[in-house]
């Protein structure tokens, strides 16, 4: 099954890219892509617990992607350092 991708914020998720380099911002797209087709094989999505924002959270290098998964969407919430995250 093929999972839709949804940028909750635009706005806000347009900030979160342009604090991040460009070979990154790469990465993270191809993550996403791979996210889309079988979130279930992704190694790197770890539950969140006690997060209020979303459910989930995909890493890459040393951003994190939160999001929440609907019935046939990926609701991506936003795209952060970690250091900025926790």
């Amino acid at each position: 099954m093929e999972y839709k991708i949804i940028f909750n914020d635009e706005k806000l998720l347009k900030k979160d890219f342009s604090k991040i380099p460009t070979d990154i911002v790469n990465n993270i797209f191809h993550k996403l892509e791979h996210l889309s087709k079988n979130w279930l094989e992704n190694l790197q999505v770890k539950k969140l617990n006690n997060y209020s924002l979303c459910d989930y959270r995909l890493r890459v290098w040393d951003y994190r992607i939160l999001f929440n998964i609907n019935e046939n969407e990926i609701i991506v919430f936003r795209i952060l350092h970690r250091s900025k995250l926790y």
